[in-house]
């Protein structure tokens, strides 16, 4: 006759086991969803601040290339510190005007104003414009070049952009075109 062990072998996972492996698992698990977490973040902060350098730059771009394309001193003459007035590559009036706390509107000829940027810190920045001897033309804040415009010279943006706690500071004398070889005479017409 055979005898028969009273223990049985066992084979498999305690239920102690398999809570100790979730419970593992679930660690490692929420600790990687939250890096994958603070990743994206970091990702949508650095595209969000990619987003309002193109903008700045794109704005300044634009001012710095319309105010040197200008054939003519007079064309500053409603310009002032916080209004910039010239003729754009199709010989039409453009303005470039520094508003309200964080406005920079270009308006084209036909009157419509297009944004080009709300990030903008008006209180630091302005337009300035130096004579031929270079030296700077004092302007109140809402007073405008008139009839010293025919003295302008050199032309200086200086604009700084806020968004959060980002900022960016664009500043650049810009020599507009056939200005530096003097008035144009009457015989070059």
């Amino acid at each position: 006759m055979k005898k028969y062990n009273s223990v049985k072998s066992q084979k498999g996972f305690s239920l102690i086991e398999i809570l100790l492996v979730i419970l593992v698992l679930g660690i490692i698990s929420t600790m990687a969803a939250s890096m994958l977490a603070h990743g994206a973040d970091i990702y949508k902060e650095t595209i969000y601040r990619q987003s309002f350098i193109g903008q700045a730059r794109s704005a300044f771009w634009r001012m710095s290339r319309e105010s040197g394309l200008q054939r003519s001193a007079s064309n500053f003459t409603l310009s002032g510190p916080k209004y910039l007035y010239s003729r754009n590559a199709h010989n039409e009036n453009v303005e470039f005007s520094l508003l309200n706390v964080s406005d920079l509107n270009y308006t084209a000829i036909s009157g419509t104003t297009y944004p080009l940027s709300s990030q903008l810190k008006t209180s630091e920045s302005l337009f300035r414009y130096y004579n031929q001897s270079f030296t700077e033309i004092q302007l109140s804040e809402n007073q405008t070049l008139g009839s010293q415009a025919e003295t302008v010279q050199l032309l200086q943006l200086d604009m700084s952009f806020k968004q959060d706690d980002d900022s960016v500071r664009f500043s650049s004398y810009i020599y507009p075109n056939n200005f530096r070889y003097g008035k144009k005479m009457s015989y070059h017409d």
